[in-house]
């Protein structure tokens, strides 16, 4: 249910952050397009001022959303303490592309976000396993890689004496008649 409320929360937030760059765009355009024809130059300003518009307003509610997010986890990080819980943050799954589609498509009604809750869980563990299964099979292809460099350069060496003795042999059977 917190989970719910969070993704309500920080929803209505991004919902309201892009109502405001939609009126930043309707302000420019109301503001500064107002003739029929335009300079080259003039469409080139119209665009910059819209361009530091909208990032001045992105920056603003990116900043606000993650000062709220930090406040969030100190309470979070907080409560846990105050119970005597130690929680740990693994920031390289907040990354995982498959669960932020998981998180995207979480709905907001109860029944279904419990099931969706343990669905991320799920996916997070299945990342995990599979992460560490790559990581088994590049240690695994790493031995492999330098076992077969080793026997490389011993056939190498092989060959470079193979070499050697050809070229003695063929060098003493051509001083014989």
């Amino acid at each position: 249910e917190q989970v719910i409320k969070f993704i309500k929360f920080f929803r209505s937030k991004r919902d309201l952050g892009l109502e405001q760059i939609q009126c930043d765009f309707d302000d420019t355009k109301n503001d500064q397009l107002v003739e029929d024809m335009y300079t080259q130059d003039e469409v080139h300003s119209a665009f910059d001022s819209m361009s530091n518009v909208v990032k001045h307003t992105a920056r603003t509610e990116l900043s606000s959303v993650i000062n709220m997010t930090v406040l969030l986890l100190a309470q979070l990080f907080e409560s846990a303490d105050d119970q005597g819980a130690i929680l740990e943050m693994d920031t390289s799954s907040i990354e995982d592309q498959r669960l932020l589609e998981e998180v995207e498509k979480m709905r907001l009604d109860k029944t279904t976000s419990k099931g969706k809750g343990v669905r991320l869980k799920d996916t997070l563990e299945q990342t995990k396993k599979e992460l560490m299964q790559c990581e088994s099979d590049r240690d695994l292809a790493q031995g492999k890689l330098k076992l077969t460099s080793k026997k490389l350069k011993k056939a190498e060496k092989e060959l470079t004496k193979l070499r050697a003795k050809l070229e003695a042999g063929a060098g003493a059977g051509a001083g014989d008649p």
